[in-house]
């Protein structure tokens, strides 16, 4: 099998060393090749099958870095539909991306030790974000990967290029028979958003609320509090105790008639505010 040039001819020198590297896909020739250097970076163990599909099946993203004929790099992808990931990773997108979103997993990223710290990485990198950036690949929303929690290279050189810690996964490896902790990293592409956290809801909670008050008139102000003050209760306190609390207070039902016009008047005003606040509501291995 012919090993394809992902840039034809073309030699890629923007490195930070006077190494002239180019990229090409993986072929079924360099089977051997990326087996030897897998176990030489990763701690992981992968089954013969991984490596026969990351260098025939077209369904990977598997690009190398190839230097004096020889791969110094490689980063392994796959994209797949957000239904169908994992269950510690199905919550990388917000509730409103619908199950066929897709997704790219970075499966592996890898460079020779001495090659490191030159750029290669970066390369490897740039380019998959490049690929999946691209106008046929628009239903992309975010790049995720799984990395040793200490391996602080890789988190280091992650966080640097635009990743963000997603979540803390315990016991997610399995080095030489002992259990390793392990991280997730997300990037968002292509519109992509991150589900909201508790944080993100009081921010709107706040901001829904100053939007209300700020609509709120100077005279109507008391008003509006009492009322959004007795809403609140009544959605708390048990129905049968509110009836026997108005029963009790019988008595002073003239002075309640005559407040109560004044609160359907700000009543008017509160419905309207109401309103108008509906519709503004309208890994890894390095």
């Amino acid at each position: 099998m012919k090993c394809i040039s992902k840039t034809g001819s073309a030699s890629i020198a923007d490195l930070r060393s006077n190494l002239s590297v180019h990229l090409r896909f993986l072929c079924s020739d360099d089977l051997a090749e990326v087996k030897r250097l897998c176990r030489d970076w990763f701690p992981v163990e992968y089954p013969e099958s991984w490596y026969e599909e990351i260098t025939s099946n077209a369904k990977f993203f598997s690009l190398a870095a190839i230097l004096d004929r020889k791969i110094v790099g490689l980063i392994v992808s796959e994209v797949k539909v957000k239904g169908r990931i994992h269950k510690e990773d199905a919550d990388i997108l917000a509730l409103s991306f619908p199950s066929h979103t897709q997704v790219a997993y970075i499966l592996s990223l890898g460079v020779v030790e001495r090659y490191r710290r030159q750029g290669i990485a970066t390369l490897l990198l740039d380019s998959l974000v490049s690929y999946l950036t691209s106008g046929d690949k628009s239903n992309v929303k975010a790049i995720y990967l799984h990395v040793l929690a200490s391996n602080t290279t890789a988190i280091k050189f992650y966080e640097h290029r635009n990743f963000k810690r997603h979540n803390y996964l315990p016991y997610y490896y399995s080095i030489q028979t002992q259990p390793k902790d392990g991280l997730s990293y997300v990037m968002y592409v292509n519109g992509g958003q991150p589900p909201w956290s508790l944080v993100d809801y009081i921010k709107h909670f706040g901001s829904q609320l100053s939007t209300q008050l700020s609509r709120i008139q100077p005279g109507q102000f008391s008003n509006a509090v009492a009322r959004r003050t007795r809403n609140w209760f009544s959605g708390i306190i048990p129905a049968r105790f509110q009836h026997s609390s108005s029963s009790n207070g019988s008595g002073s039902s003239g002075s309640g008639n005559g407040n109560g016009s004044g609160s359907n008047g700000a009543s008017s005003s509160g419905t309207a505010s109401g309103s108008g606040a509906s519709q503004s509501l309208q890994v890894h291995n390095l």
